[in-house]
């Protein structure tokens, strides 16, 4: 696991705050030292083990920086944003499993395990506390060009077993008590041939404002009965009294972060703090500058609902896999399991493999993603099999898919067998057969009858099942 522009290191613990989970490892596997930037992609595998950009888990929300200039530090840490779904509280079968959440201090000759990406799970004992060691980021010519010294660490010495108690790769690596109780005492940032060396964990998580999700902490919470969809709305909408324009979400303001002026065409929510988004037309977005409406954005949240906050990233380009056309506005998206792209486009749409009308929906296989997309296309969903190609109302501009049920709403009313709605509706499709070749049938009743919310006067524009 680790950075885009580094090797590869280890997950630490999972992590919580304020209702999001965050993988917690070391700066120097998942920021880069100096190099991140808040919103960059994690990957695992890492780099160095094969990982590519669809291989992402996480992204990248906070990190502790390195006083490189003769000052002290205490901690080699950052946190990424995750979610329950990417990340799990359990190491590897062959090692400790989940770690309690009560942290403990350590102290000499406490007996230790780790579980690491390189020499798995290694036991040893603390040699000592309230170390000062010089560790070296970077060297040139084999002089060292990017130092940090480090004050009131541990170091771990390995048992007779497992004599390397951490290679290189490990960095990251949650250090636990040798014992029943797991109880995690630091976070392992670098080793030699004899020692290796650890942060406490208590600053750590104090820095972050994070609990480790072990054996002691609460579940996550089980999803709501039913079908529970977010939505975005062409502007009017005032559902439960909350009035919606259209840069917003029904947990998302875009105009905290930049986005008074967009309509928000399309948009997924693919993380307890991470939405992917289109929208209607070009414009210029905080931090990435002009964007198309057939790009996909990804924003990564530090706050959600009436107080919206983050950052922006490109997530997918879309000149650069042939949507240059009028009409080929990506005006729906989903993420697959799979890391695939789910696409509908506003108009006609010709990419190699694939010719599709506003009524389909056709997947992107991506080899790369952000600035420099790569990838092919294939037929997902053809709405003319099914009788979605009576006239332009019937264009599906929203989607959601979910246990094999595929969620659609379209920009004015339909009528397919066995099933007819408006724009204000949201209808589940069970398909049995997929592609150039789409057959199944409408489930019943309808999933959302927008008049029923005070939909009635709007068009659902957008969806996303949590």
């Amino acid at each position: 696991m680790g950075h885009e522009n580094i090797s590869a290191g280890t997950i630490g613990p999972r992590v919580s705050k304020n209702g999001n989970v965050s993988i917690l490892s070391n700066n120097h596997v998942i920021a880069d030292v100096k190099e991140a930037q808040i919103g960059d992609p994690i990957l695992q595998p890492g780099p160095f083990d094969g990982g590519v950009s669809a291989d992402q888990i996480a992204t990248l929300a906070e990190f502790k920086s390195l006083n490189t200039r003769g000052g002290n530090n205490v901690m080699d840490a950052a946190i990424a944003l995750t979610s329950v779904v990417e990340v799990g509280t359990a190491t590897h079968p062959d090692g400790y499993e989940t770690s309690s959440s009560t942290t403990v201090p350590a102290v000499i000759g406490m007996p230790l395990q780790k579980y690491g990406r390189t020499t798995g799970l290694t036991r040893g004992t603390v040699d000592a506390i309230n170390v000062e060691i010089v560790v070296c980021y970077e060297t040139v010519f084999e002089l060292c060009s990017l130092e940090a010294n480090f004050v009131n660490q541990i170091t771990v010495r390995g048992l007779a077993s497992t004599p390397d108690f951490s290679q290189r790769g490990d960095s990251g690596s949650l250090v636990v008590t040798d014992s029943s109780a797991l109880n995690p005492v630091g976070l392992l940032f670098t080793s030699n041939n004899v020692l290796a060396y650890v942060n406490p964990i208590d600053p750590i998580l104090a820095e972050f404002g994070v609990t480790i999700d072990g054996a002691g902490s609460p579940p996550p919470p089980p999803p709501p009965s039913g079908v529970q969809l977010y939505v975005a709305v062409s502007p009017g909408a005032s559902p439960g009294g909350t009035t919606l324009a259209n840069e917003d979400i029904a947990a998302f303001d875009g105009s905290d972060v930049g986005l008074g002026g967009f309509a928000i065409d399309v948009f997924a929510i693919t993380g307890p703090s991470e939405i992917l988004l289109s929208f209607s037309a070009v414009g210029s977005v905080p931090g990435l500058g002009t964007v198309d409406d057939s790009d996909i954005v990804r924003f990564s949240a530090s706050s959600l609902g009436t107080t919206t906050s983050g950052i922006f990233s490109r997530h997918f380009n879309g000149s650069d896999v042939w949507l240059t056309r009028n009409g080929e506005d990506v005006d729906e998206l989903e993420l697959l399991p799979n890391g695939n792209l789910l696409v509908s486009t506003s108009g006609r749409v010709r990419v190699p493999g694939v010719s599709g009308a506003d009524d389909d929906l056709i997947q992107f296989n991506p080899s790369s993603l952000g600035s420099s997309t790569l990838g092919s296309w294939s037929m997902y969903f053809d709405g003319s099999d099914i009788g979605l190609n009576n006239s332009n109302s019937e264009d599906i501009d929203a989607v959601a898919i979910q246990d094999g049920g595929i969620y659609l709403s379209t920009r004015g009313s339909f009528s397919a067998p066995g099933s007819t709605g408006a724009d204000e509706d949201v209808s589940e499709f069970l398909p049995t057969s997929l592609g150039g070749g789409t057959a199944g049938s409408f489930a019943t009743p309808r999933t959302l009858d927008g008049s029923t919310v005070g939909l009635g006067s709007t068009d659902v524009v957008a969806i996303d099942l949590p």
